[in-house]
């Protein structure tokens, strides 16, 4: 998936797979686009084995506004379930976790302004 955002969180396989559909849904109910589990197929070349299948999500955002929407949404998730996620879209990723949410913002201003997205 080369023009979306793709999010994995780390954790066990188990509890990765049950995260990412706990995300996913909450992605799903603010309407950042389209959001599903990443297909084996679209798995990025660092994954790595079967256990890479599990918490992996793709997102479709449409704009800059929806991006925007997405992360925002990412970052209040992992802060309130005390995980961290990364972002990237094609070889460029944040990482999202405990920092602040003050700090988190700033992060994600500066990974957005390298990004091409209108």
């Amino acid at each position: 998936m080369s023009d979306g955002l793709v999010l994995h969180i780390s954790a066990s396989d188990e509890e990765a797979d049950e995260l990412a559909r706990a995300l996913l849904r909450e992605l799903e109910r603010v309407n950042v686009g389209d959001v599903d589990l990443l297909p084996a197929e679209d798995l990025p070349d660092n994954a790595k084995g079967i256990g890479s299948l599990f918490g992996w999500l793709a997102v479709q955002f449409g704009s800059a506004e929806g991006l925007r929407l997405a992360l925002r949404t990412v970052k209040d998730w992992a802060a309130r379930n005390n995980r961290t996620i990364e972002c990237s879209i094609g070889s460029d990723f944040v990482k999202l976790s405990g920092a602040s949410l003050e700090v988190q913002q700033k992060i994600i201003e500066v990974w957005l302004a390298r990004q091409s997205i209108d």
